[in-house]
């Protein structure tokens, strides 16, 4: 054990800040507005002020001390890799001002020595509040639990083996076409830019402002697992963990769902085939997008206030910050204890909230965000009638049971691009079985209409109605398959809990289900094979 003196505590906490707000503008390096990056470098200052003073260094055990020290060295090479790129701007910087020249390797040094204890500081605090409530959850988990993990990661590590070598179209650093080669994803765009390590990365906006905080840690494990997986080549190793890393948290998540819902052990071997075996589930575990980590953390934030493990529940930021919508859930904050000790619980997040998307350079976005969010507002399909969108929502209901119908394009009709690219096939009218999904829920709703999470998932599947039919998100695009992921496990809950006591009658149905997704799985993975061969 070290004990830090308190001259030595006071040294290591006017280290840290002014080293916090150096990485803040580091971080922030995407966005070009010098003067909305130097305005949010101040405030940080003033942040890790208040931050640092809540906080004593006295003792330290020396295992975790070189621990920190080791993975802050790996984040800061990591974060300067992103950087290199800027560090002619440094070299200008200094000149103007100094009339030295720095070479770029004396540049590179000098600024990763500068953040690299900002990183010690936040990965302290990772370990020291974050890490033990990860490894309770590890520790708790039961046996069946400890199975179904175990089955889906080797599931994953072999099936994203065969995936990754053969094919290139679910996400790719060096894609020709980065937009639209799966449906109307981002994928290859995302993966060359790495939306998940690079914190202001243009897709980082107001839609996920905080996006790339809350993947940090994945992404970081993702790339350490890809640099000592030495036998398997660099140029998709990161590509394949990450796709792996994506099975495991809708793992992780569909474990969550399962506690929520199925108070028997022996059950939840029904919720985990209902969710795993489902098509949003199967899609998004191949395909590199951003809603698998935005699903995590909303699962993360509806348990934690269902069972009530926080008196404040921070996991709400995480939610949010993955996914701008998810702050319609502001009731799930706290518990009710009346208007004071919500408002002051509820500030309480708002002020953390605020104060990571400060540290993390994430803040310029407040700046110009309506500017912003009107340039978004032309994904919502305006030019399309309301029976247009409703007609794309009833299909898209079906799709979360029973795959959608797609066909390949060598024209793309939603891009200007001239390229190979599977499609959802045009809607033009209502779909039945949409509807009679939505009718069949609508009776297990008024069933178990004295279940929490029932009416909450009731309320879910409300939203999801105005986020893609009365606004019409993504109906611009036919790509509401997209956001499956994002709302399906409302869906799932309803039709779950319809069985009542007699959960073994929902396999037949989960079977047939699967067959047809398998089906429509199949299909995508010929496409890629046949048309973007690794």
């Amino acid at each position: 054990m070290l004990k830090i003196s308190k001259p030595l505590s006071i040294l290591l906490k006017l280290i840290i800040i002014f080293s916090v707000p150096v990485l803040t503008v580091v971080i922030s390096y995407n966005h070009k507005e010098l003067l909305y990056r130097a305005i949010t470098g101040g405030i940080a200052f003033v942040i890790i002020i208040i931050l640092i003073s809540r906080i004593k260094f006295e003792k330290i055990k020396l295992k975790e001390l070189g621990i920190i020290l080791l993975i802050s060295s790996y984040l800061d090479k990591l974060l300067m890799n992103m950087y290199t790129q800027k560090l002619d701007k440094v070299i200008k910087l200094v000149y103007k001002y100094t009339k030295l020249k720095l070479t770029t390797n004396i540049a590179y040094c000098i600024v990763g020595i500068l953040i690299y204890f900002a990183i010690c500081f936040y990965v302290y605090l990772f370990i020291k509040y974050i890490y033990p409530k990860v490894a309770d959850f590890f520790k708790k988990l039961t046996k069946r639990e400890k199975v179904y993990l175990s089955v889906v990661l080797v599931f994953a590590i072999i099936f994203c083996t065969i995936v990754t070598m053969k094919t290139t179209a679910f996400g790719f650093t060096g894609a020709k076409y980065p937009y639209d080669v799966i449906y109307s994803s981002d994928s290859n765009y995302l993966v060359k830019s790495d939306v998940w390590l690079h914190i202001s990365n243009p897709e980082n906006d107001i839609r996920q402002p905080l996006f790339g905080v809350f993947s940090y840690p994945f992404a970081a494990v993702s790339h350490f697992i890809a640099d000592v997986l030495f036998f398997i080549p660099r140029s998709f190793a990161y590509e394949y963990v990450t796709m792996v890393m994506q099975y495991f948290l809708l793992g992780i998540s569909t474990i969550l769902f399962a506690r929520l819902i199925e108070k028997e052990e022996k059950n939840k071997k029904f919720v985990f085939m209902l969710f795993s075996l489902s098509f949003p589930y199967l899609l998004f575990g191949l395909v590199l997008e951003q809603y698998v980590v935005g699903l995590f953390y909303l699962t993360l934030c509806i348990y934690s206030f269902f069972k009530n493990t926080e008196k404040t529940n921070y996991a709400y930021i995480g939610a949010v910050g993955t996914l701008i919508t998810s702050g319609i859930l502001f009731f799930l904050i706290t518990k009710w204890k009346g208007i004071k000790d919500y408002v002051v619980k509820a500030f309480k997040v708002f002020f953390a909230f605020v104060a990571v998307a400060v540290l993390s350079g994430q803040f310029v976005l407040s700046f110009n965000a309506i500017d912003r969010f009107n340039n978004l507002m032309r994904f919502t399909g305006d030019n399309l009638t309301f029976l247009d969108k409703l007609n794309q929502y009833t299909y898209f209901v079906r799709s979360l049971f029973v795959a959608p119908k797609g066909f390949i394009t060598f024209d793309n009709i939603n891009t200007a691009y001239k390229f190979a690219s599977y499609q959802i096939v045009n809607v033009h009218m209502l779909s039945k079985i949409g509807i009679g999904i939505l009718a069949i829920l609508l009776i297990s709703l008024i069933i178990n209409r004295k279940d929490k999470v029932a009416l909450f998932s009731g309320f879910w599947i409300i939203f999801s109605f105005i986020i893609l039919c009365l606004i019409g998100w993504g109906t611009r695009e036919n790509g509401l398959i997209l956001y499956s992921l994002y709302f399906s496990w409302a869906f799932y809950i309803l039709f779950y809990k319809l069985f009542k006591n007699k959960k073994w009658l929902i396999v037949p149905f989960v079977l047939v289900f699967f067959a047809l997704n398998g089906i429509e799985i199949f299909n995508i993975l010929k496409f890629s094979f046949i048309h973007y061969i690794r």
